[in-house]
């Protein structure tokens, strides 16, 4: 799967000298560019995911491994995204049109100076030195710094970064998680009480499409007669119920067997031996935790990333293989 570019741009409306400037610059240098370094660039105007376009775009400058930026013309969201990639570490690459003033704030960082000549978009001049750039900041010599330190991103004494959301809903909703499950190309686990969230038809999707990829796929679940389930439950909770819960439980059973008759490479258990106290992704990439709090529900429980080979990510990892041998008869 390519790597992700969020293009940072004056947009403007349609028909307009803005909207004209910024195609010609993402169509002649941004594109081609990318294209080159094999990375999909999105710029917010082809984002069609549901929501708040301003919650979108944070989290693709968070999480996608690049932004690029034009400040021709100074428009001031554009300087607010170029805070946020900053701020967050993000390795940038910024351009400007020839003869405008680079401003004060950004004049210490390299900034491509482009026109529209024919003759240089003809010749690639521009894309070139993009591409240039590109391989620069993604290399693994480079690290980029943030303009402020952040709670958010929690540093060990072995340097190893895991990031919190304070809720899970900081993080985002269900087509989050799916993004996570694509990137993985050789194992994905899942690990829950029910995984009712699951159950959308793009999550499944998501799963067999990794699946038919040779990534193995391994799901555990409750079973519904686990013995403790109904301590895990708090009914003073909203949308936590007993035996809505149960129901759940099966639902998703059948619904995981059904999908591992699709494709052998989808394995399920349910558990009836050990305990759970998280809901878990683990893939070859990363591992995604959600704390369960007896207190809290899952939407307000705190939610963390450790990043594969961390210590953190060792522990959820031999924590799920544990519970996977442990109910190979289930």
């Amino acid at each position: 799967m390519n790597k992700k570019c969020f293009v940072i741009s004056p947009i403007g409306q349609e028909e307009s000298d803005t909207r004209k400037h910024a195609d010609d610059v993402y169509e002649t240098i941004i594109r081609p560019a990318l294209h080159e370094c094999e990375i999909d660039p999105i710029r917010a105007d082809h984002m069609d995911e549901p929501g708040k376009i301003t919650d979108q775009m944070i989290r693709a400058i968070r999480d996608y491994e690049i932004s690029i930026a034009v400040l021709t013309d100074h428009n001031p969201n554009v300087f607010y995204e170029i805070a946020i990639a900053q701020a967050w570490a993000k390795p940038i690459v910024l351009l400007i049109l020839k003869g405008q003033e680079i401003p004060f704030d950004v004049k210490d960082y390299r900034v491509v100076e482009y026109d529209l000549e024919p003759r240089n978009i003809y010749n690639g001049t521009w894309a070139r030195m993009v591409v240039s750039q590109v391989k620069k900041l993604l290399s693994s010599d480079h690290k980029p710094k943030g303009l402020i330190d952040t709670t958010d991103l929690i540093k060990t004494s072995d340097s190893h970064g895991y990031w919190l959301s304070r809720t899970s809903k900081e993080f985002g909703e269900a087509p989050r998680y799916e993004d996570i499950v694509l990137k993985a190309t050789a194992c994905c686990d899942l690990l829950g009480i029910s995984l009712s969230s699951w159950s959308r038809k793009s999550s499944s999707e998501a799963l067999l499409k990794i699946a038919k990829s040779n990534c193995k796929v391994r799901i555990l679940i409750l079973h519904e007669d686990y013995i403790a389930l109904n301590h895990l439950i708090n009914n003073e909770l909203p949308a936590q119920d007993f035996s809505s819960t149960k129901k759940e439980i099966n639902d998703m059973f059948e619904h995981f067997n059904k999908l591992s008759g699709d494709n052998p490479n989808i394995k399920v258990r349910q558990i009836q031996n050990g305990a759970i106290h998280f809901q878990l992704i683990l893939t070859d990439q990363e591992a995604l935790c959600l704390q369960y709090l007896y207190s809290r529900t899952g939407s307000d429980s705190p939610l963390l990333r450790y990043p594969t080979g961390s210590p953190l990510y060792d522990a959820v990892r031999d924590e799920f293989n544990t519970l996977w041998e442990l109910n190979k008869d289930n």
